[in-house]
């Protein structure tokens, strides 16, 4: 029998003698007991839980407490640096007040230093200027009682010496030149051009040997060595100095080669022809030295001096041309090179001059090497050499990437290369407008005492902008294209596409202004009105369809 759940256990026990009851009773104690025993470890849980969770909110609330503390400290920290940064702020403002200061004392010092050094610099030219001045006067005061101590010979006595009539004219004008040269030193004259005629003979061309030169030409080496003070005195002006060593002995070349190591010219002119090997070494020497001692020397001209046996020498000149950072222009008339164009390597040479040099053979590098070695180079003279079809050549391809030389002169050949044409079409190339943007804009060709080249090519690279050479050059294309109506079929519409037109007709505005920079500042008699080309593309380019084409496009 199932017990009833809701009856009161305790009216139960109040009927002991219901055995039945009874033993329901018994089966019910343990179930009390254990609704006591839930309660009581429910209860014990709760307590363990409130003082677990008590004991940790006391540790989170004091280390609450302790980064309260901390942050506290921090913030305390944080103004004490604060104050520091302010502080240091205050040190920095003023010490970048000083230092602005300092500066600005610095830059005034610095000024009063450079305005001092440059009166300092006025005051020593000043004071140079003046001692030049006083040296001067001071030379040409002591001249003054100064004679000529030497005589000039008589014809009576020179034919008495064996020479005839006109080789005793020749001395005696010879010798009275000398003089006169040397009293005008002696008197600090101004003489643009100091030079020793050679004694030749008109008709029959051989040099008349007197031995009554020496003294002369010593007396004039010691009054060029004197002269030194007129030139360092008349610093504004330019001063020559022509010498022709074929008929100066050797004992005077040695005394003017003492003078010039102190007396520099500005030009220096030497015709050193002679056929004998020792005489020519010592003119080399001669010439070697006067241009290593030179220190103003702006042009050097050489003519009949042969290098060719001497390589050492060659060698040495070279270096001495190298070095020399006043020389602009090398002339060299009738002179054998040897290996000049592997040793000639200037900074400042503007023009070399190689008339009659006896050039032939050039080997492949020689003009390339020429042109890199010397990047000053501006005008180049190869007239009268024996070039041949293959040194045309190698011409050719060394102008063809070169943007420094600015002229090049040949001529005189005996019998002209026939690929003259070669260096025509590297200055300007008609095939067509790419060929001509890529032909050289820099170097203007003198070519124009041949046959076989067209004179008009000195006509091109005039301008000194190679942009304007180069418009030149692709509007003269343009314009005898346009004689034959051809830029039409050129400028193909469905190929170029209709886009690029303004930037064409813009291109032809610039290409026909090339002239107005122009040495002529003229436009060329062959070429046409920029209008006409204009005119003439459109008109190919069917512009009325396009026009109809862009209305309906506006629709």
């Amino acid at each position: 029998m199932t017990p009833l759940l809701n009856e009161n256990p305790i009216a139960l026990c109040e009927h002991p003698t219901d055995n039945i009851h009874s033993h329901y009773l018994i089966m019910d104690g343990p179930s009390i007991n254990a609704a006591s025993q839930l309660m009581q470890m429910r209860q014990e849980m709760m307590d363990s839980l409130r003082t677990e969770l008590r004991g940790e909110f006391l540790s989170r609330e004091h280390e609450l407490e302790n980064l309260r503390s901390h942050a506290a400290k921090l913030a305390n920290e944080f103004k004490t640096l604060q104050k520091i940064n302010i502080d240091l702020h205050k040190k920095y403002e003023a010490l970048e007040h000083t230092n602005t200061t300092i500066l600005q004392k610095q830059l005034i010092g610095e000024t009063k230093i450079y305005r001092l050094e440059e009166q300092f610099k006025l005051l020593q030219a000043s004071t140079s200027n003046g001692e030049r001045k006083a040296t001067y006067q001071e030379v040409v005061q002591k001249n003054k009682k100064w004679k000529y101590p030497l005589d000039i010979p008589t014809v009576p006595e020179l034919l008495t010496d064996g020479y005839d009539e006109v080789e005793c004219e020749i001395i005696i004008d010879t010798i009275t030149g000398i003089a006169d040269m040397t009293k005008r030193m002696r008197m600090g004259e101004f003489i643009d051009v100091i030079y020793l005629a050679n004694p030749t003979h008109p008709d029959e061309g051989y040099v008349i040997n007197y031995n009554g030169y020496l003294p002369q030409y010593k007396e004039f080496a010691e009054a060029l060595g004197e002269y030194r003070y007129t030139i360092d005195y008349m610093e504004d002006k330019s001063f020559t100095l022509s010498l022709d060593l074929e008929s100066v002995p050797d004992d005077a070349v040695f005394e003017l080669q003492n003078a010039l190591q102190h007396t520099h010219f500005h030009k220096l002119q030497i015709n050193a022809d002679d056929d004998k090997p020792r005489r020519r070494r010592n003119h080399i020497d001669f010439i070697v030295k006067c241009v290593v001692a030179d220190t103003k020397l702006e042009s050097l001209s050489l003519r009949s001096v042969f290098f060719d046996s001497w390589e050492e020498m060659m060698g040495v000149f070279c270096r001495g041309v190298n070095d020399c950072k006043s020389l602009k222009q090398l002339n060299l008339d009738s002179c054998d090179l040897g290996e000049i164009f592997n040793n000639l390597k200037s900074k400042t040479l503007e023009k070399i001059d190689f008339y009659l040099c006896y050039l032939t053979d050039l080997r492949p590098t020689d003009m390339t090497e020429l042109f890199s070695s010397n990047p000053c180079l501006r005008k180049l003279d190869l007239t009268g050499n024996r070039l041949n079809e293959q040194d045309i050549v190698y011409i050719a391809d060394a102008l063809r990437h070169n943007t420094t030389l600015r002229r090049l002169y040949l001529g005189i050949f005996d019998e002209p290369p026939s690929n003259l044409h070669l260096l025509e079409d590297i200055i300007f190339d008609h095939t067509s407008l790419n060929s001509a943007h890529d032909s050289n804009h820099h170097c203007q060709l003198d070519l124009s005492r041949y046959n076989r080249i067209n004179p008009e090519i000195i006509k091109f690279n005039t301008c000194i902008d190679p942009t304007l050479n180069r418009r030149k050059k692709i509007y003269t294309i343009l314009s005898s294209r346009n004689r034959n109506q051809e830029n039409a079929a050129y400028f193909d519409l469905e190929r170029i596409g209709i886009k690029h037109l303004p930037q064409i007709l813009s291109l032809l505005k610039q290409y026909s202004k090339h002239h107005l920079k122009d040495e002529n500042g003229t436009q060329g008699k062959d070429e046409v009105k920029p209008l006409s080309i204009v005119y003439e593309i459109m008109r190919g380019w069917k512009m009325p369809e396009l026009y109809n084409l862009n209305l309906m496009i506006e629709d």
